[in-house]
């Protein structure tokens, strides 16, 4: 594989076995495709072990009385490996290396997150995965009522996830107000503002932290910051893995001030493809001139240099628009087709980033038509059994084109248990959603949770308005 994609492929050895591998063809370029096609398939399963992983860090939780020794950290690592299985054990020492930094890094910071929480609210609820949203706005409320000494004028939800805290308020005053306590500047979005060095009161401890207005929590917004989180906890984007990346003779190297320009904008459109956006907007985004403009003015970085970028910037953009995966226009999966982007794309250098999507859009494509005729309904009987046999066999053709498109059985089988009517809505549960389907969903939630009404209440009527701690 000529100047391979991943890191040294050439010296390394394949992760299935030799025996499993078909004799290559006689035709160059054919046998060049046949090891892309082996190659591709090991990075499938390379892309599964990392959301496997993420989500293992996620459910990640800590006794607050015990101390982050480094015995429990060797302690964190092995559970985490145990609940990402097999997969991770044979995966590349590279990969096994930048695993133990991630499990390090959000273990740390995660536990100094929910001390200054604890510090904050020591009656908030223990698990935190098991919130409701009444939590949410009990804890906002007394962590707002304590920063600012007043009660908000309107609801405050407050979430702990993982290293990050998030504030949603749903009166503009009270953002405001909240915002003021931090003298750290932060990177402005519309109607929020990021503030990755907040030092909050009590410990006096940084807790990166998001602020937003209005009730509902902006998980694209949640997304993308925490996707940076990821990025630089497992070392992907500031220390590539290839061979050489410490030295200057690598194109990737740390000490070359075009590698650095090139991780910054990588980095950035990796969270936004995380979060949702369209690769042309993200794009636009990134373009020099806006927003990112700073990326584009590192000292030692040629014109010429940044001319290069700019088109390289625009091919991969282009490439992601037209892979597959992303070509896909289901809302159900959306979330789960570009986790499984980012996750192959994490160790990829963005100079050969254009290339790899081009060839992994053949590879799927190639895939998902080989297996693109559904059952005809004709094959089978007219009766009822034959009408239930059709039924299983269009649902197994279905799975199976799932699978060709690279989504992992263990997705599949939860997939089949997550709710897909308003009807099964539970508490405080949240499912994805088509932009159509909104009125409905909310619609389901005011029936659901007297909270959610309340806030109605809160922001329409504010002669009436209640005290949380009262209800």
């Amino acid at each position: 594989m000529p100047d391979g994609f991943f890191v040294a492929e050439s010296s390394r050895s394949l992760a299935t076995p030799l025996r499993e591998v078909p004799p290559l063809s006689d035709d160059p370029e054919v046998r060049r495709w046949e090891r892309y096609k082996v190659f591709f398939a090991q990075r499938e399963r390379q892309a599964h072990t990392v959301l496997k992983t993420l989500r293992a860090l996620e459910a990640m939780s800590f006794d607050m009385n015990q101390p982050l020794t480094h015995a429990r950290l060797d302690q964190l690592i092995i559970e985490v490996e145990q609940q990402v299985g097999s997969e991770l054990q044979s995966a590349s020492p590279e990969m096994r290396a930048a695993f133990k930094h991630a499990v390090t890094n959000w273990a740390a910071h995660s536990r100094k997150a929910e001390q200054v929480m604890r510090a904050l609210t020591p009656d908030a609820p223990k698990e935190l995965h098991e919130w409701t949203y009444t939590d949410t706005a009990e804890v906002g409320y007394e962590i707002f009522k304590q920063c600012i000494g007043e009660e908000p004028k309107g609801s405050v939800r407050f979430l702990c996830k993982g290293p990050f805290f998030h504030l949603s308020f749903l009166d503009d005053k009270d953002y405001h107000r909240f915002k003021a306590l931090f003298s750290t500047t932060g990177e402005s979005f519309e109607g929020a503002v990021f503030l990755s060095g907040a030092v909050w009161p009590r410990r006096s401890l940084m807790v990166p932290t998001i602020l937003q207005k209005g009730d509902e929590v902006d998980l694209s917004l949640l997304a993308h910051e925490s996707q940076h989180f990821v990025n630089h906890s497992l070392g992907m984007v500031f220390t590539n893995w290839e061979q050489g990346a410490d030295t200057h003779s690598s194109p990737e190297s740390r000490q070359r001030p075009l590698a650095n320009m090139h991780r910054g904008l990588k980095d950035e459109l990796i969270a936004y493809l995380r979060d949702g956006k369209n690769p042309l907007d993200i794009e636009k985004l990134l373009a020099k001139g806006g927003n990112y403009n700073k990326l584009y003015t590192i000292d030692g970085v040629s014109q010429e240099e940044i001319q290069k970028t700019e088109i390289i910037l625009k091919d991969v953009c282009q490439a992601l628009q037209n892979h597959i995966w992303l070509k896909q226009n289901d809302s159900r999966h959306d979330t789960y087709l570009r986790e499984l982007m980012v996750a192959t794309l994490v160790d990829i250098p963005l100079r050969k980033m254009e290339g790899y999507i081009r060839y992994s859009h053949q590879y799927y494509q190639e895939k998902k038509e080989a297996i693109d005729i559904a059952p005809a309904r004709s094959k089978f009987s007219s009766d009822a059994a034959g009408e239930l046999s059709w039924q299983e066999a269009v649902n197994a053709h279905r799975r199976n084109q799932y699978l060709a498109l690279g989504f992992s059985q263990e997705y599949l089988n939860q997939e089949q248990e997550r709710p897909t009517s308003f009807a099964s809505l539970e508490k405080g549960r949240t499912v994805a959603w088509n932009e159509e389907d909104k009125p409905s969903i909310k619609k389901a939630r005011k029936i659901a949770d007297a909270v959610y009404v309340a806030d109605q209440a809160w922001k329409n009527q504010p002669a009436q308005r209640r005290r949380i701690d009262q209800e």
